[in-house]
């Protein structure tokens, strides 16, 4: 879900900083902040990411620091990535029978 309308700047961080885009998965979700941050919460891959409490209803959004201003991000059932500014991608989750626990450039 791109935000489009800067002005519409619903999911705010702090006074500068806001969501403008969002994924989901099957039981997890990842945001893009307008600084090029990315944050995840839910389960993924079968394992928690994020700050999961016992109720995944309560899942709360952790960064997920990647080093770089990530531009782009997307997710599919089970799996995630995310595209820097200078084209280098990060991918993590289940990929068939594939897990990568922690995001890996590709």
């Amino acid at each position: 879900m791109k935000i489009e309308d800067p002005n519409e700047k619903i999911f705010m961080l702090s006074n500068d900083e806001f969501i403008v885009d969002l994924a989901a998965g099957a039981l997890f979700s990842v945001a893009l902040s307008n600084r090029g941050r990315v944050f995840i919460a839910g389960l993924i891959g079968g394992g928690a990411v994020g700050s999961l409490e016992e109720q995944l209803d309560k899942a709360r959004f952790t960064e997920l620091d990647l080093g770089c201003k990530i531009s782009a991000i997307s997710a599919g059932l089970s799996g995630a990535s995310a595209l820097t500014e200078e084209g280098t991608a990060f991918i993590w989750g289940r990929f068939g029978k594939t897990v990568l626990n922690v995001p890996r450039a590709v």
